[in-house]
């Protein structure tokens, strides 16, 4: 595509690509051991609902999760890692039976892949 055209069309953002790359990324952690579900139709929050396979059946055992991603993190003197929240986003996440926070830092590598940080 000529360059005098792509003006025309939007740009796709880091944070868009850190959020389809952590969405990904967990998607693939969770296979075979959750049935994962986008929740981000009408976005409150919730990114994903995760249900608990056991045996290979489904169990309704759910939690709603909410995916935080990103990159260039400056870790704490303990090399925790903190991360505001809106307290609107966490009272609605506090309104399900089950919800889970997952911190997907995209510059941290395991030996498993990116780091994942959950709270329940």
């Amino acid at each position: 595509m000529s360059s005098d055209r792509e003006d025309l069309f939007p740009t796709y953002s880091h944070e868009q690509r850190l959020e389809d790359e952590s969405l990904d990324e967990l998607r693939c952690i969770l296979r075979g051991l959750f049935v994962v579900r986008d929740q981000r139709q009408r976005d409150f929050g919730v990114d994903l609902s995760i249900e608990i396979l056991i045996n290979e059946r489904a169990t309704n055992y759910v939690s709603m999760v909410q995916v935080k991603a990103r990159s260039n993190l400056q870790p704490n003197r303990d090399g925790s890692l903190s991360l505001s929240i809106h307290s609107s986003n966490i009272e609605y996440l506090l309104s399900a039976t089950s919800s889970t926070i997952v911190l997907y830092d995209a510059d941290r590598k395991s030996s498993t892949g990116r780091t994942y940080l959950m709270k329940s």
